[in-house]
């Protein structure tokens, strides 16, 4: 009789639960276990990306397609997707999905788990449709239409092995600046979240900070970080000047990392080491072999902590001239301080795993090869 009864109330309860909605039939079905990465393998997980090249040398293409195929045969374990929410709402309430799925698919079709950064703040840019252009990131509407993008942004996530979604990138890069943008992206963060949850509480949800705005002490990263179901920073061996740091800064830089973040599990979205200039010219003082060094400093003390839970190198290789050119375009344009040009300049020529020119291999990719490898399940 206690079993016919328990199988009845199961029943009913599950007749109720498909009576409802979907948002609200998700949010019964699963236990809000955001915080805990449920969605992600157990275990250490790390990953690159590519780049953001438009193009490369013959030579160099084929050495990416062969690294990535070797890190996957490695057992490579999870990939990033890097896309701007204008860049899916090309027009208002015209969305390209597309251009998501076809990102999505190229890292699922490999059995790898997706790390998704959708930025409706990208280095203290704001990313939204046209419309909503110069809104308050507090605006009811343009929360709303961030909400909309959500209902089926979330769902082809999980379909395609997401693990985790980034809603902003280094948005702190505007706060000592812009004070008000620190209210505006807490209570962005707090809505979105609260909705992506609302359709499936398994996804977590959290807002990239920059490590180096730790290192400032730039205001509103605790407030922001308040919102997130884990912690995500961009993390580099160097300091802001681009001067590289020495494996003790390193590991000080992390056990602050760690202190900051308390009890919520860290993921690195940008994990990053630039080898400097080899051919006599570098002002960052690095080299090949201290980028090698870098990274198997980091992924020991990723073995040592629990709550550093995945990584994502960036990135495979090196940017090219043209696609430096572009970027440092708005740096020049400021008038910022030629030795820092100089330095970040350098930083990005370098900051590959492989060569832009040949697409030879550094010491890194090694090290990134045996931490696959150290890390596999």
């Amino acid at each position: 009789m206690k079993n016919i009864l328990r199988y009845l109330l199961l029943f009913f309860t599950f007749f109720l639960i498909g009576s409802c909605n979907n948002s609200e039939t998700n949010s019964q079905l699963f236990v809000n276990t955001a915080h805990e990465l449920p969605l992600l393998n157990t275990g250490k997980h790390i990953g690159t990306i590519i780049g953001f090249n438009a193009s490369n040398p013959a030579q160099t293409q084929d050495s990416i397609q062969n690294r990535w195929d070797e890190a996957l045969d490695k057992g490579m374990s999870i990939g990033r997707v890097q896309t701007d929410w204008v860049e899916l709402e090309p027009q208002p309430n015209v969305f390209d999905k597309e251009a998501l799925r076809e990102k999505l698919e190229a890292l699922s079709n490999k059995n790898l788990q997706v790390f998704l950064t959708l930025t409706a703040i990208d280095s203290d840019e704001a990313m939204p449709p046209s419309d909503l252009a110069g809104k308050p990131f507090d605006d009811a509407e343009l929360i709303d239409r961030f909400k909309k993008l959500m209902d089926w942004v979330i769902p082809m996530l999980i379909e395609h092995n997401g693990f985790l979604i980034a809603i902003t990138n280094e948005a702190d890069n505007a706060f000592e600046e812009f004070p008000e943008m620190i209210p505006q992206t807490v209570t962005f963060v707090k809505e979105s979240r609260k909705y992506i949850h609302s359709i499936d509480s398994r996804i977590a949800v959290t807002a990239t900070i920059a490590e180096g705005s730790l290192d400032n002490e730039v205001p509103g990263l605790a407030e922001v970080l308040k919102e997130c179901d884990v912690a995500s920073f961009n993390f580099y061996g160097q300091d802001n000047g681009g001067a590289v740091q020495d494996v003790a800064k390193v590991n000080q830089e992390i056990d602050e990392l760690i202190a900051f973040v308390g009890d919520k599990l860290l993921v690195i979205q940008e994990l990053g080491f630039s080898s400097g200039y080899e051919d006599g010219t570098s002002i960052m003082e690095s080299s090949s072999e201290k980028q090698g060094i870098f990274f198997d400093a980091f992924f020991q003390r990723m073995q040592s902590e629990p709550q550093l839970r995945a990584a994502v190198v960036f990135q495979l290789v090196d940017w090219s001239p043209d696609t430096t050119d572009l970027f440092m375009e708005a740096f020049e344009n400021a008038g910022l301080p030629e030795e820092f040009l100089f330095a970040f300049r350098e930083s990005l020529r370098t900051v590959g795993l492989i060569r832009y020119e040949d697409g030879s291999q550094k010491p890194a990719w090694n090290e990134f090869l045996n931490w696959i490898e150290n890390f596999k399940q």
